[in-house]
């Protein structure tokens, strides 16, 4: 079992624990990127939706023009790449920028 050593007011603790603690901290932080940036596809889809069904309803637009086809265009890529890693750079940031 691990001990830690007492340095007058203060314990340091072993590297072992170090990793342990920093891996699960990336490690969940992975989890609720991956959760978040699914929850902003979907979101994402749903506005495109949206802007489809007013585009074919409301203006000339074909009847051919589809939600997923509209969401898979390279139109709306930028907005897929540059939400998720907006929301990467929102998780994993620093205790240190939250001064």
């Amino acid at each position: 079992m691990l001990k830690r050593r007492k340095l007058g007011t203060t314990y340091t603790r072993s590297p072992i624990q170090n990793i342990t603690e920093g891996t699960s901290n990336n490690l969940s932080k992975i989890l609720f990127w991956i959760l978040y940036s699914t929850v902003y596809l979907a979101a994402l889809y749903v506005v495109v939706g949206v802007v489809v069904f007013l585009g074919t309803h409301f203006s000339d637009w074909g009847d051919e023009t589809t939600t997923l086809g509209a969401f898979n265009s390279p139109y709306c890529l930028p907005v897929k790449v540059i939400g998720a890693v907006a929301i990467l750079i929102y998780i994993f940031r620093d205790n240190l920028t939250k001064r």
